[in-house]
């Protein structure tokens, strides 16, 4: 069967977790697919507005489509906390909202927001006093204040475990000492994210420099190095494109203009020290041509597309999510003096770190408005990293691996094997959930060790398509 062909037949075969479903029984409602289902739908999302009272969480035509009603939508994080807390509902019950409803990690207490919605849930604090609970936090902070790298989420949970029960104001003023611990993202995602990264690149690299050598082997570069007394270090790219560029056209050596294009292409990645979201890009997240135009298109839901720009932003989570502090901070100060008094100095130092040049304004309220877009800019930059950020990454890392322990000797079950251990390894440390084909990424990452042979991710891109979505 062509690989197309079966992406599509495995993709068919399964309903997988979808929020609609989750909350649907979690009214207290059968899920069923198609037209067969809509009355259990409207049915689930009455007594979802009976139980959060009403509230006004997002626009009806929004939350209708939670319901999987007029179409599908999976509400923000900050909606389910919302619904939680209009509900009443207690830690694990929210956690299991988070991890089960979304598919997204529990409760990231690096982020000053969620630690404060995690501490409202276990003392029946409300939905908009933990928001006041914020402002005052994003308020006290200094300018100055920079988060730091020293404390690991197992430290943070045990301090917080043990400040729980103080009074809100203690508790947001212990927040206000400890300020530089709330980073806003998960260290250890991002050691993974970054981990995992570098793996790949040089397991690249190491291949390349293979088929490098093998190139050089039949150039006779050996030989030219052999008579050349004064080369320090043959094993370097200098030395490779000397001896490319000077044998172009010897009668001596084997250097053909193409092989030697080929080889001074390939050393320049291998002797490369920098690791580019580029090269992760073409090398994971571009679509592989050997199936593209080949049997049936499959729309898969968590598939998105992954950009330079997009990497740039996930590996640069720590500046993007200080700087939304920072401005919220600012305007939080703002906030208490007159609109039409003089911008202090501070206002303009702040602008030029976010716009890299002098921004020009004169009251506070234009200030105000300028760091208002800034953060709404600045929002979009100040992502979490989710399952599907790592797994793909994952998923090629364990392939590697088989591919260089195994090499051409192919086991279905070992290296299945080898990416189950390896994602769940990283998932639990992460504090997400573990491998299970009732998610859509896990099921479709799994069905690519076929008992033939075993696909990439980047085949997997080359048969996405938006049919079915």
């Amino acid at each position: 069967m062509i690989f197309a062909d079966y992406i599509h037949e495995v993709a068919g075969k399964r309903n997988f977790i979808r929020f609609d479903a989750f909350i649907i029984e979690k009214m207290g409602y059968q899920y069923e697919e198609g037209e067969k289902g809509e009355g259990n739908r409207t049915l689930a999302l009455k007594e979802f507005r009976k139980r959060t009272n009403r509230r006004n969480i997002a626009t009806m035509p929004t939350i209708r489509r939670w319901f999987g009603i007029h179409g599908y939508a999976k509400p923000s994080r900050d909606a389910v906390y919302e619904m939680c807390f209009a509900m009443e509902l207690g830690k694990e019950e929210t956690e299991e909202y988070l991890t089960k409803g979304l598919g997204q990690p529990s409760f990231q207490i690096n982020d000053y927001r969620e630690i404060i919605f995690l501490y409202g849930l276990e003392n029946n604090i409300s939905y908009d006093d933990c928001i006041s609970m914020m402002e005052k936090f994003e308020a006290s902070l200094d300018i100055s204040f920079s988060t730091i790298k020293t404390n690991s989420t197992r430290e943070l949970l045990n301090q917080y475990e043990s400040k729980k029960g103080m009074a809100a104001g203690d508790f947001i003023m212990w927040m206000c000492d400890n300020a530089e611990w709330f980073k806003g993202y998960s260290q250890t995602m991002l050691d993974y994210l970054l981990i995992y990264k570098h793996n790949i690149i040089e397991e690249i690299r190491r291949e390349e420099k293979k088929q490098m050598n093998l190139l050089l082997n039949g150039t006779g570069y050996d030989k030219w190095i052999a008579e050349k007394k004064d080369i320090a270090n043959p094993d370097c790219r200098e030395t490779i494109e000397k001896f490319i560029m000077s044998h172009r056209k010897s009668a001596l050596y084997n250097v053909s203009e193409n092989l030697g294009n080929m080889i001074i292409e390939l050393a320049k990645d291998v002797y490369s020290d920098k690791i580019t979201n580029s090269r992760l890009v073409s090398e994971v997240f571009t679509a592989s041509d050997d199936w593209k135009d080949k049997g049936k298109k499959t729309h898969l839901g968590f598939v998105k597309p992954v950009t330079e720009k997009y990497l740039s932003y996930l590996y640069n989570i720590p500046s993007h999510w200080e700087m939304s502090l920072r401005i919220k901070w600012g305007i939080q100060k703002l906030n208490e003096m007159p609109d039409d008094e003089e911008v202090p100095n501070w206002v303009y130092v702040l602008l030029k770190e976010i716009y890299l040049k002098p921004v020009k304004i004169n009251t506070v309220k234009e200030a105000k408005e300028v760091l208002r877009q800034s953060g709404l800019d600045n929002k979009q930059r100040c992502l979490m990293i989710q399952r599907e950020d790592l797994l793909p990454l994952i998923h090629t890392v364990a392939q590697q691996r088989y591919l260089e322990e195994y090499e051409n000797d192919y086991h279905e079950d070992i290296a299945r094997q080898m990416f189950i251990d390896l994602a769940d390894s990283t998932l639990n440390a992460c504090n997400m959930p573990l491998i299970s084909e009732e998610y859509e990424i896990d099921y479709i990452l799994l069905a690519l060790f076929t008992k033939e042979e075993m696909y990439s991710y980047s085949d997997l891109l080359g048969v996405w398509g938006d049919e079915g979505k």
